[in-house]
């Protein structure tokens, strides 16, 4: 018998049902304001009407998306809190995975422990480096562990920068 797990099913962000109800929600407040401007057009409508349309299809996507990332740093906040009281010597990072990074990841875990990680692809997590492992985890107060190597395997650790669209944002690399 095999010590292999099976391949954990990955979870979609929950980033982006909030995203996409926010494009939805643009697109749709858009027509409206364009319906609108051409009815304010022909019935003389004051422009203060205009601006509290236009107010709310700006506001609404922000709040939305500005309500899922304090989600985010709240979840993360209190995973550390609880990672850091449990294991005060160690290396806490947070760290924000995508398809590209997790790849190579699920690839090295096959080599490595001979099963996948329950990493996602669009996910923000937590790295935990001590004497013994490099560990990722998810979760919130109570913190799981999605991937799991032996610090042996570790060639290289350095900080560095990475391009994530248009932004540069901070990085571990890990050569492993």
């Amino acid at each position: 018998m095999s010590n292999a797990r099976e391949p954990a099913t990955r979870k979609s962000s929950v980033l982006g049902l909030p995203l996409f109800i926010s494009v939805l929600a643009i697109c749709i407040l858009a027509v409206t304001l364009v319906a609108r401007l051409a009815v304010a057009k022909r019935e003389g409508a004051s422009a203060v009407d205009i601006a509290l349309l236009l107010a709310i299809v700006i506001g609404v996507p922000v709040v939305i998306v500005a309500i899922t990332l304090m989600f985010y740093i709240v979840r993360a906040g209190r995973r550390t809190v609880a990672l850091r009281s449990a294991d005060p010597e160690s290396f806490i990072a947070q760290i924000v995975t995508n398809p590209s990074t997790v790849r190579p990841l699920d690839q090295y875990a096959n080599e490595v422990n001979g099963h996948s990680t329950r990493v996602g692809s669009t996910s923000y997590l937590t790295l935990v480096v001590d004497e013994v492992s490099i560990r990722i985890f998810g979760g919130s107060k109570k913190p799981r562990e999605l991937a799991s190597f032996p610090t042996s395997t570790l060639v290289r650790a350095e900080i560095g920068t990475e391009t994530s669209g248009v932004r540069v944002v901070p990085c571990i690399a890990l050569n492993l």
